[in-house]
């Protein structure tokens, strides 16, 4: 036992500050309330004065924004940052920063644009529509009929709320996400060791790192839902489920469970990312309630073996066991979205930046004899899906995702570490010294003598450090957001194109140049090969460094594969934006998918199904001509 005067503990008492000080912190504060309104004003003429024609092809929605815009997003990071430091926090005032922070990134997509900007959303309205329509699940269709629990709320939603199509509230669904996401990581971030100041960093660093949950991840898909119920159970383990005395918290873990059970329905990946993460958790003794984790690997394994053999027909999981490093680890294609422009530069810098700010935060925390083992341990836990679980090139987003939430809070550590721990010691000398003097803040204070000493770091540098990083991080996630405008952008004419596929069209196989249009949004969904999709024919390598312009009968043998009795029509889908993507990957040379659209025009294998300014969708003639019919 050690004697408690032989205890050394940080002691900070802050002189009075002189009246110049108090003035100039005065001023400081006032400033500051007037930049939010400012940042505000500034946006708002930005956003007016947009002119989407400059759209480039490469930086998409960045070189159509003024720069009085990006000077809005600038004053408002700014003046959020000093917020974060200053003596006294304002939870109304950083709540207002950060709400106003998400609305002035995201709000700008359904202001400037008529349609959801993802084309993939149209398919999970389809799987929506599909399940309302017929009121029960058919687990030969597709995936997302063995993962169903985001359909049927959404499903529920629409009848209570009586819309008859989820694409009427998409517009403005990545801003909802975006602050559900930050209302669920807090609330996981209060059972941690932080204070106020902490986690409020940990929140906007979350948000402004985090490209891959804001970059489409945050919209109308299950993963959407996915990753917020994951906070939510990661923070009823972190706050309740410790065990310690004589009480068992039965209550929250059952809640637990129930969130976890929605999570386990709804998405195919995130339940599996929590589990492993309980695990850790467990591991590093951080939650001690060890039935909860036992039943939530219990419930995991269990959906996970039902589903197994439809796992395994359609994806090939057992016979791709053992090589998911090979396929995770292969570089992405030239042609994918993440190589045009600056997103992949600026993809791997920011990512780095990330790492070596959550590296530095944990090396900070743990030298103050902080709770840091638990947040390493949430970083670094989905990296094991890039060895179990084959996702190609996507598997670095997918773990980015689940990563980056916890290594946003280590990166906020480096900044503001935290009080020290007492630790025992005879000296004020040594590492146990050194130790014992940690502060709060940034400030490294004397030991037992009620005086301040030097800090780490001079105050303006730190906080001229924390600005440049959130202005980096956000700087980052806008670019590699807005790049990629010219490749997600749908078009009323895209939406109008697939509305009448979706009414009309006899049951057979869908496909498309290169797969990037919309799916079917409709309740006739499961009428098609591929339910929801446009099959990318050109993608194919029996077509790669061919002269597709000339190809067209090879390419129409090749749809008439896919027809079966049951569904013997077959169409394809051409697109403006589908050539204006080939044109800007390089996938093609540039002008062939034109070349070849010119060609089915004439062709007598092929009859308009449907034609608008920017879409047609084409018929075969020769109604099942893969079939022997």
């Amino acid at each position: 036992m050690i004697a408690p005067e032989r205890l050394e503990v940080a002691v900070v008492s802050l002189p009075a500050a002189p009246a110049g000080a108090t003035r100039l912190a005065r001023l400081a504060r006032a400033s500051s309330d007037l930049a939010l309104p400012i940042a505000w004003v500034l946006w708002g003429i930005g956003v007016s004065s947009v002119k989407l024609s400059k759209a480039d092809g490469t930086i998409g929605l960045l070189a159509a924004m003024p720069p009085i815009f990006y000077l809005g997003i600038a004053v408002l990071v700014c003046s959020l940052t000093y917020q974060l430091v200053r003596g006294r926090l304002s939870p109304l005032r950083l709540g207002l920063h950060v709400v106003s922070l998400v609305v002035m990134v995201q709000g700008v997509f359904p202001i400037l644009y008529n349609e959801p900007r993802f084309y993939w959303v149209f398919k999970t309205m389809g799987e929506t529509q599909f399940d309302i329509v017929n009121g029960s699940l058919n687990f030969n269709l597709d995936i997302y009929q063995h993962w169903p629990g985001f359909f049927a709320l959404t499903g529920w939603f629409d009848q209570i709320a009586g819309v008859a199509n989820p694409i009427g509230y998409t517009a403005w669904l990545e801003v909802v996400v975006d602050l559900l996401y930050i209302a669920s990581f807090a609330f996981a971030l209060s059972g941690l060791d932080l204070d106020a100041r902490q986690r409020w960093l940990a929140v906007v660093l979350f948000w402004t790192a985090d490209w891959v949950a804001t970059s489409g991840q945050d919209t109308f898909a299950p993963q959407a839902l996915g990753l917020m119920l994951s906070f939510l159970v990661l923070g009823v383990a972190l706050r309740w489920l410790r065990a310690e005395g004589p009480r068992r918290p039965v209550v929250p873990a059952v809640i637990g469970l129930v969130v976890y059970l929605g999570m386990l329905v709804s998405h195919p990946l995130s339940p599996y990312v929590v589990l492993i993460q309980l695990v850790v958790l467990a591991v590093l003794r951080r939650v001690n309630v060890r039935w909860f984790v036992g039943a939530i690997v219990l419930l995991g394994g269990a959906y996970l073996l039902l589903n197994l053999p439809y796992l395994n027909s359609q994806y090939h999981v057992l016979s791709l066991f053992g090589k998911a490093v090979a396929r995770n680890v292969s570089r992405p294609g030239s042609g994918g979205p993440t190589g045009l422009g600056p997103n992949h530069t600026t993809i791997l810098l920011s990512t780095a930046v990330l790492g070596v700010a959550a590296f530095a935060g944990a090396l900070r925390r743990r030298a103050r004899g902080r709770e840091w083992k638990s947040l390493v341990g949430l970083a670094l836990s989905p990296l094991v899906f890039v060895v179990a679980v084959s996702y190609g090139t996507e598997t670095s987003m997918r773990v980015l995702l689940f990563s980056s939430p916890w290594l946003g809070t280590l990166a906020a550590l480096a900044v503001w570490p935290g009080e020290a721990r007492a630790v025992p010691s005879t000296s004020n000398t040594g590492v146990r010294g050194l130790l014992a003097r940690g502060s709060r803040g940034m400030t490294r204070n004397s030991v037992g003598t009620g005086q301040v000493g030097r800090r780490w770091l001079p105050r303006g540098v730190i906080v001229a450090g924390l600005g440049a990083l959130l202005l980096f991080m956000t700087a980052s996630t806008t670019v590699i957001d807005y790049s990629q405008m010219e490749l997600n952008a749908v078009s009323t004419a895209d939406v109008q194109a697939i509305s009448v596929f979706d009414a009309t069209a006899q049951p057979g196989v869908a496909f498309s140049f290169n797969g990037y249009s919309p799916g079917d949004p409709g309740a006739r969904y499961g009428l098609f090969v591929a339910p929801g999709d446009f099959i990318p024919v050109l993608t194919e390598t029996k077509f790669a460094g061919k002269p597709i312009g000339t190809m067209l009968p090879q390419i129409t043998q090749y749809i008439c594969s896919y027809e079966t009795p049951t569904q013997p029509y077959s169409y394809l889908l051409f697109s403006k934006a589908q050539a204006r993507l080939s044109d800007l990957t390089g996938t093609f040379p540039k002008g062939a998918i034109t070349q070849l659209w010119k060609a089915i025009r004439v062709s007598p294998d092929w009859r308009v199904f449907y034609q608008n300014s920017d879409d047609a969708i084409y018929e075969n003639t020769n109604v099942g001509c893969g079939t022997g019919a």
